[in-house]
């Protein structure tokens, strides 16, 4: 999933938007929080975000608790810039805008969930779908 797509849906998310599929067709609600900004990117990105929908993480991710919540997402969206090197922890937290004291809860909750895989020495990556 590229860096745009997950902001997106990391955007989405914090608006309160409902992301699903029936086949080839978006299905998003509340249609009221979206802006014609949104709209045009997803347009741009629809292939994109239907491939995520219909992945096997997605339904892992579903199985282990639900969509992440605005946390989640921030640290999940600084990751996805990183790409596959990943970043240390602490930078983590400030790229995040997350307290260092609650980025080992949300990293505890991502990596449950099969999102995030820690090095053991304090760094972080995304795990690759």
């Amino acid at each position: 999933m590229s860096p745009r797509a997950t902001r997106l849906l990391a955007e989405l998310s914090i608006r309160g938007v409902e992301v699903s599929h029936d086949g080839a067709r978006l299905r998003l609600r509340p249609s009221s929080a979206l802006t014609p900004e949104l709209i045009e990117e997803l347009r741009a990105l629809k292939g994109e975000i239907l491939r995520l929908l219909g992945s096997r993480a997605l339904a892992r991710l579903r199985e282990a608790g639900g969509w992440p919540g605005p946390e989640e997402w921030r640290v999940l969206v600084a990751l996805a810039r990183a790409g596959r090197r990943g970043m240390r922890e602490a930078e983590l937290a400030r790229q995040a805008r997350v307290e260092r004291e609650d980025l080992g809860r949300v990293l505890a909750q991502l990596e449950r969930r099969g999102e995030v895989r820690g090095d053991g020495v304090g760094g972080v990556r995304l795990v690759v779908c």
